[in-house]
């Protein structure tokens, strides 16, 4: 059977108590496990032995990147190369590169005032980590930092890192983009409201003082929240809450 994504999220996390191997079709599969773990898999044939290589687990790795490295790794077998040894020789060359050597590699291509912000918001965050095992999260994490003192500085690093990220999966030097999927405007929308928080921590601070009850405080603080994500943002909503915290 041709694998599905709707037939492999209902076998997520299901446990059968055995092994179960599904095929797809050019040599991919699945393996479940018996605790309900999906892995892609690849067979082929190299020295006239039967070979199988993992290529990911679901739904980390999706079914059409699962398909897309398959091909991938066929077009080197074809070429009379080893998929084995060829995902060997590039884990060699992940397991060296950090953030910041990606970055400096592309500097040629950035402006200077986009590298000193990478130099002064990302590298002493990120910088020393390897870029194939930075998470989303820690890439909008970074950013929001940036993004608390200028959202459109957020934005344009977050365009750069993109950028860069996608060129790195096209050579092959990384083997995905963890921010292909991710939106401009959703950045700029987090980056606004990282600011907007750090214009009232004032007042966030002046509730924590108040000599109001915690739940009164937790209200206010709900309140505050409501205000700077909405889009009618401004300074009268925020005077409003902070003469309540006085």
């Amino acid at each position: 059977m041709a694998l599905t994504d709707e037939w492999l999220r209902h076998q997520v996390n299901v446990k059968t108590g055995r092994v179960r191997v599904v095929a797809d079709s050019h040599g991919l599969g699945v393996r479940l496990n018996p605790t309900g773990k999906i892995v892609f898999q690849m067979r082929y044939e190299w020295m006239r032995k039967a070979q199988r290589i993992d290529l990911g687990v679901y739904p980390r790795m999706t079914l059409a990147e699962a398909r897309a490295e398959n091909a991938r790794l066929r077009e080197a077998l074809s070429e009379e190369r080893d998929p084995r040894a060829v995902l060997a020789a590039e884990e060699e060359t992940h397991c060296s590169m950090t953030v910041e050597q990606l970055v400096r590699g592309r500097c040629g291509d950035l402006a200077r005032e986009l590298v000193l912000n990478f130099e002064k918001f990302v590298f002493p965050q990120i910088g020393a980590e390897r870029a194939e095992s930075v998470p989303l999260s820690s890439w909008i994490a970074t950013l929001m930092d940036v993004g608390s003192g200028s959202p459109e500085a957020a934005v344009a690093m977050f365009v750069a890192a993109r950028r860069m990220l996608h060129c790195a999966t096209s050579t092959g030097v990384l083997r995905t983009n963890v921010l292909a999927n991710t939106g401009v405007e959703d950045v700029r929308r987090r980056a606004v409201l990282a600011s907007r928080e750090r214009n009232v921590t004032p007042i966030r601070a002046a509730i924590e003082r108040a000599g109001i009850s915690r739940s009164n405080k937790e209200f206010l603080h709900g309140c505050l929240s409501v205000v700077i994500s909405s889009r009618r943002f401004g300074r009268s909503d925020l005077r409003d809450v902070d003469e309540a915290a006085q």
